[in-house]
């Protein structure tokens, strides 16, 4: 039989598939995979979640590679948050606001 993507169905693992599952080696190694995946999908707010749910887990501690993606994650949500506050601060301060508005209030 020949490979077909029509025939191809892809069931997304939820997070609360993954938090039901009862082995918890398996379950933190599914949040660390969903981690990695965010990332190389550069879905910074959807890694971060995945993380938090690691990081609230009581009587465990962090690997050196799960500190890792956690750093990764909020450094790079916060550096876009930080880029369109610096976006809205020159837009802020352009010229070109100023000339629209009194074009605007000229029409």
């Amino acid at each position: 039989k020949r490979f077909s993507w029509e025939n191809l169905t892809l069931t997304p693992i939820m997070s609360t598939d993954i938090l039901s599952i009862k082995d918890l080696q398996a379950k933190r190694e599914n949040l660390v995979y969903m981690a990695r995946s965010a990332e190389v999908a550069e879905r910074y707010e959807d890694m971060c979640k995945i993380m938090k749910l690691l990081v609230q887990w009581d009587g465990t501690s962090l690997s050196a590679d799960e500190r890792n993606l956690l750093s990764v994650a909020y450094k790079n949500v916060i550096g876009m948050r930080r880029a369109s506050c610096r976006t809205l601060k020159e837009y802020k301060n352009s010229d070109w606001l100023d000339k629209y508005v009194r074009n605007q209030s000229v029409q």
